[in-house]
């Protein structure tokens, strides 16, 4: 599961009456670079729609960005047995802004995730 290339994107999907959808989606790419070495990225967006009815009578659609990610992995594999060494390193985006509409996609975006990339 390490190794190789891949892109795609995680979607996942939270609603509640009276309180809108919240859609988030990371897309990501990993590439191998050697077969040891594999360089990946996430670009978690998040997306909020018909939000706004907790706090007014004004259902809106909102966006946010998350935290964009690049990481590189080492790995290598002996008989049965896989073991790993890297790094991650991120851009604090998530919180760049103070913007109601940005807080708001953040936020359900992140309940939509169980709260899991806190």
């Amino acid at each position: 599961m390490i190794g190789g290339s891949s892109a795609g994107a995680e979607v996942f999907w939270f609603s509640a009456k009276n309180i809108g959808s919240g859609l988030p989606i990371v897309p990501f790419v990993k590439l191998e670079l050697t077969p040891n070495l594999v360089l990946d990225a996430r670009l978690p967006l998040g997306l909020g729609i018909d939000i706004g009815g907790v706090f007014n009578d004004e259902s809106k659609t909102v966006t946010s960005l998350g935290n964009p990610t690049v990481g590189i992995t080492y790995f290598q594999t002996n008989d049965r047995l896989t073991w790993h060494f890297g790094g991650r390193i991120s851009a604090p985006l998530a919180g760049a802004s103070d913007e109601t509409n940005w807080q708001l996609a953040g936020i359900i975006s992140a309940y939509s995730m169980l709260l899991w990339d806190v």
